[in-house]
């Protein structure tokens, strides 16, 4: 993927999670759509990547390899879209969120 791609991440859970990415904070409140850079999400979720060990470690979500399948399912509660999921789909428009990216 492009280096400026950017990706709609909603967290699924009913828990808040804050992460940080590049010097900017990300809040993912539960069941809403946050817009990342895609290489926020590879790091911060392991989007892109098959093997999520690496990313489960990092959020300290498994600190034993007993803990790893629960781990992963809670990953889960985290979906990936390509448009706004919540955003109305009407022909012939697009729409463009800028409100939540970092000044470049």
């Amino acid at each position: 993927m492009d280096k400026g791609e950017w990706i709609w991440v909603v967290n699924n859970s009913g828990k808040m999670h804050a992460d940080r990415f590049d010097s900017v904070d990300y809040d993912f409140p539960p069941k809403e759509a946050v817009e990342i850079p895609v290489e926020a999400a590879n790091l911060l979720f392991g989007y892109g990547i098959e093997d999520k060990s690496d990313t489960i470690r990092r959020l300290g979500w498994a600190l034993t390899s007993t803990d790893m399948a629960a781990a992963k399912e809670r990953l889960k509660e985290f979906s990936f879209h390509v448009e706004r999921p919540d955003a109305p789909k009407i022909p012939g428009t697009l729409t463009l969120n800028k409100e939540n990216r970092p000044a470049a």
